[in-house]
């Protein structure tokens, strides 16, 4: 089990948000864990709101725990985006070998459909009283 943390006015990942006009989201004053719990079949990646990036929080739990990611589950924080960047972090994800994806709260309607129709029956609803097996 590991923990993975960002810290007001640190972006997780240096470079977040660089690309075209999101800069005023780099930095929240939030701070901003996540959690790896090592399962039988592979990382269960418990995030909060991703502000640092849900793709970037992956590839560190994936750097530091040096296994597969099963499960991805929280707030992917992709509210701020459009579908084209929102496919192209599903599909990061996908390439990171993520296997399953429980998107919630502040991931927005449109990455729910995107992360949908993209991991099909690898997309678990993550909504009160669900309850995720893994």
């Amino acid at each position: 089990m590991g923990y993975f943390s960002g810290y007001p006015n640190k972006s997780f990942v240096e470079g977040q948000f660089d690309d075209g006009d999101h800069s005023h989201y780099k930095y929240t004053n939030l701070p901003e864990l996540s959690l790896a719990l090592k399962t039988e079949k592979g990382q269960v990646v418990i995030v909060g709101c991703s502000h640092s990036g849900v793709e970037r929080i992956v590839e560190q739990a994936k750097q530091d725990t040096q296994d597969k990611i099963e499960l991805v589950y929280g707030g992917f924080h992709l509210i701020p985006f459009d579908q084209q960047k929102i496919e192209r972090i599903a599909q990061l994800l996908k390439g990171l070998g993520v296997h399953r994806v429980a998107p919630a709260h502040c991931t927005g309607h449109l990455a729910f459909k995107v992360f949908n129709q993209m991991y099909a029956d690898n997309f678990v609803f993550a909504g009160l009283r669900e309850v995720v097996k893994f």
